[in-house]
């Protein structure tokens, strides 16, 4: 079982709860129903990924304190769904509750209701910004928060700059946080084609930057690429897939180039954690579409085995990363998210977490039953005004030398239009917010966009496949280092689902 060798390293964590034939590390793996109707297939499999994750998994045990929204609280849900994993004998369970959790903080957006299906990613990122709000109800700038799952093992801190080759000009570095790394397919699979000998995390850089290059800072003439710089060390790394096409030619060629390690040293232009420098994430966990249906595959610790779950029913693959990968080929799985793991990792600290409890009463409950905002005698967050001295000290860049000829664009910032979803959607503007509206958004916008600059969308789509992308078109501002405002019309393609 080589997979148990990388779990057994000296001094790691996951390792030494690792022990042949104990009950220690996961109780016997349980399938979610997905009764007919219900399309729950898209949680399930979110579901599935983060009971299998051992460093979430872990860490959701040991918190308690957070801010309960009652019925439509999604710790509460999720928490009780992982207690049933552990300690019930039945061989599939509920998720009921915690669909219904989802339907109700969502239902002003449209998004996530009963009997409808939505997109696994989507859900996937939308519950740890629910775990995130429910231990940190403010609203912040930067989760500092030592008991916040989602910003201390999730999240990757990053800025982009863009720095001319030609004459030097450099931009203002912006800094963003996201959650899962979106690629492009497509541009996976053409760097696969010629860089074949460079490791998976090159070849996602090489393929996340293609098509994502802006003018010079100067106006010198030159089209150059953004520098993203990766500023802490997340233990789970989440890459995000963007597909042309929900039944596409390339599905083989991706599984195939898929790395069951990643070093983020290769993933990014620039890493400044020296602990992210050195370590090496491990595959254990992925969700795929195939048929209308998703799907999740996850490495289980205590036998050492990759688990296949498709709602009720879950089968072991293998020890081996390449039985994952056959099965995928077999079932023309199409990759969806990629979860990598430290094997090093621990939980998350809970020194601060008993201060973290929101007293359900403070949530005003009319008669319609919506649940409104806190009433709190907490003064509002500050705002980071992107100065250049501002961002020196966040990104601790204190000699930094800034050559942009668009001081204006200094305090600029994204900010959510009025019509953006919880799921991502929606147009982005220029304005003078927080820069942390960019979670999640611009590397998928990235990566879709690396697929329509190079005219890949295939033109056998039928006019109902075609309207209902340009219902679920993104927006993007993205001349920011020009100071001009450019609306770029970005295409998401939303896999959807009948299977029941």
């Amino acid at each position: 079982m080589a997979w148990v060798k990388f779990f057994r390293k000296p001094g790691g964590n996951l390792a030494k709860s690792y022990q042949p034939g104990s009950m220690l590390s996961l109780a016997p793996t349980k399938g979610l129903l997905n009764e007919p109707g219900q399309n729950s297939c898209f949680l399930n499999s979110a579901v599935q990924v983060l009971w299998h994750l051992d460093i979430f998994r872990r860490s959701l045990r040991q918190l308690s304190g957070h801010c309960c929204l009652g019925d439509s609280c999604i710790f509460c849900a999720l928490k009780g769904i992982f207690s049933q994993f552990q300690h019930s004998r039945e061989r599939a369970l509920p998720s009921d509750n915690l669909r219904h959790a989802l339907a109700e903080t969502f239902k002003d957006e449209h998004r996530f209701q009963l009997g409808f299906m939505d997109d696994a990613a989507e859900c996937f990122e939308n519950i740890l910004e629910r775990i995130h709000l429910n231990i940190v109800p403010e609203e912040t700038d930067a989760c500092t928060s030592k008991s916040c799952i989602t910003h201390q093992k999730f999240a990757m801190t990053l800025y982009e700059q863009s720095v001319c080759r030609s004459c030097g000009a450099s931009s203002d570095p912006l800094p963003f946080t996201e959650l899962v790394h979106y690629v492009s397919t497509t541009a996976l699979c053409q760097q696969v084609y010629q860089r074949r000998e460079e490791s998976f995390g090159e070849l996602l850089q090489a393929a996340s930057t293609i098509g994502d290059s802006r003018n010079c800072p100067s106006n010198c003439g030159q089209r150059i690429k953004i520098r993203r710089v990766l500023m802490n060390s997340p233990e789970i790394v989440t890459i995000g897939f963007v597909w042309d096409s929900d039944q596409s030619d390339l599905t083989e060629d991706v599984i195939r180039s898929l790395g069951p390690h990643l070093n983020l040293s290769g993933l990014f232009y620039r890493v400044t954690d020296e602990h992210a420098k050195k370590g090496e994430l491990l595959l254990v966990g992925m969700i795929c579409y195939s048929s209308r249906h998703y799907c999740a595959f996850a490495f289980h610790t205590k036998s050492a085995k990759w688990v296949f779950f498709d709602d009720a029913t879950v089968k072991e693959i293998g020890t081996r990363w390449k039985d994952v990968a056959t099965k995928c080929i077999k079932g023309h799985f199409q990759p969806l998210l990629l979860f990598y793991s430290n094997p090093d990792g621990s939980a998350i600290s809970v020194d601060d977490a008993s201060r973290q409890n929101c007293d359900h009463s403070r949530y005003k409950t009319p008669v319609n039953g919506d649940v409104q905002a806190p009433e709190s005698t907490v003064p509002g967050p500050k705002k980071l005004d992107l100065t250049r001295e501002n961002l020196n000290a966040l990104l601790g860049l204190g000699g930094l030398k800034q050559k942009s000829q668009n001081p204006s664009i200094h305090s600029s910032t994204f900010t959510r239009g009025s019509g953006q979803t919880s799921g991502g959607r929606g147009p982005v503007t220029l304005g003078t917010s927080d820069p942390k509206s960019r979670l999640k958004d611009i590397s998928r916008e990235v990566a879709q966009k690396a697929v329509e600059v190079r005219g890949m969308h295939p033109s056998r789509r039928d006019q109902d496949k075609m309207e209902r992308r340009r219902q679920d078109a993104h927006y993007r501002g993205v001349e920011l280092h020009t100071g001009t405002l450019s609306h770029t019309h970005i295409h998401t393609h939303r896999f959807t689902c009948t299977h029941t």
